[in-house]
């Protein structure tokens, strides 16, 4: 990998809080909201010419009501998980789906980090708490994408 290539990993916030939450306010299809939101990133991705690009998908999700020692008190913090465990899951999957295919399309690296870790024996083992990973697993999981994708 060249000093000229961006890694890019978006969306895991908008999935978790944003899709649901604006869904519900503005009474819009969920399916709608998440096309509107990988377009978006895609604007700026598509404004990127001087560099190489790999995008690697969003993360899991390990529980029901992630960090609700903190978010049971701050309801509308705008990353406050919002709709149950399958719906956020069903959100993560469709935005995937989506940026994969807008990737194939441009002929972007996209590497699917999310089916590595949902398919893990040791997924719980790879968080820090039930959101984020554990730095060093990040680094784990870049190195082993870019070997996937043949880069290293």
């Amino acid at each position: 990998m060249s000093e000229d290539t961006i890694l890019f990993c978006f969306g895991e916030i908008d999935c978790r809080a944003q899709v649901k939450k604006i869904s519900e306010d503005y009474n819009r299809d969920f399916n709608d909201v998440i096309k509107e939101i990988v377009d978006n990133y895609f604007i700026l991705i598509d404004s990127i010419t001087d560099k190489s690009i790999i995008i690697h998908s969003i993360t899991p999700e390990l529980v029901e009501h992630p960090h609700h020692y903190y978010y049971k008190d701050h309801l509308e913090d705008f990353d406050c998980p919002r709709g149950t465990y399958p719906e956020r899951k069903l959100y993560k999957e469709i935005f995937n789906k989506l940026v994969q295919e807008k990737c194939d399309f441009r002929g972007i690296k996209f590497s699917n980090i999310y089916n590595m870790i949902e398919n893990s024996l040791y997924k719980n083992k790879l968080y820090l708490d039930d959101i984020h990973l554990k730095p060093i697993n990040v680094n784990y999981l870049i190195k082993r994408s870019l070997i996937d994708l043949k880069i290293i």
